[in-house]
């Protein structure tokens, strides 16, 4: 008897000892990774890197002719030019305005002659101020003639550089008595422009 309590004695000892070899435990430890974009809004490169398309990457409208050699504006006269690739990586505000060509000479005889010229600007740009591209914004109904559309974008976009980035500008003859009237001699500037401002 006291020989097994011996070897029983042993056998505990043994175990307490030894490691136990029991199934394999998983571990794992990570390493977390964050980032942050910062809201922006640009003009530059489509995504596809072209940065200009023939066509579609056009200059201001400069020397439009205001006046005939009888010094009237008989047609109404359009240009299709392109704001080029406009994008912001979030929603947006986008305002697009409009402002008359005006001459800042008096007009002493405002029957027969003017220092403005209204514009109808239409075109597929406008689909990011909630129009389409048959949506106008016109001066002539403003005072100060200036107008413009404005809505807040669902999220990113890019305009791309065919039809949602360019704009219609139509200038138009300004009316008297159902005749175009006569422009005053000088400089006209007036100006259509795309604003992209990101949501804070």
């Amino acid at each position: 008897m006291k020989k097994s309590l011996i070897i029983a004695a042993a056998s505990v000892l043994a175990m307490a000892t030894t490691p136990a070899f029991a199934a394999a435990a998983g571990a794992s430890a990570d390493i977390q990774l964050s980032a942050n974009v910062g809201a922006a809004c640009g003009v530059g490169h489509h995504m596809s890197g072209a940065d200009s398309a023939p066509g579609w990457d056009q200059s201001d409208v400069t020397n439009i002719p205001l006046a005939d050699s009888n010094g009237q504006f008989t047609t109404a006269q359009t240009y299709t030019r392109s704001f080029g690739n406009v994008w912001c990586n979030g929603p947006a505000n986008v305002t697009i305005a409009a402002s008359a060509l005006k001459n800042a000479a008096t007009v002493y005889d405002q029957s027969s002659f003017t220092n403005r010229f209204d514009l109808e600007v239409t075109g597929g740009a406008l689909v990011y101020v909630g129009g389409n591209a048959n949506s106008t914004i016109a001066t002539a109904a403003s005072g100060d003639g200036t107008a413009s559309m404005n809505a807040t974008t669902l999220g990113a976009f890019e305009t791309g550089l065919g039809q949602y980035s360019a704009v219609n500008i139509k200038v138009l003859p300004s009316l008297g008595n159902n005749e175009p009237k006569r422009a005053v001699a000088g400089a006209y500037n007036g100006a259509v422009t795309f604003t992209a401002t990101p949501v804070m």
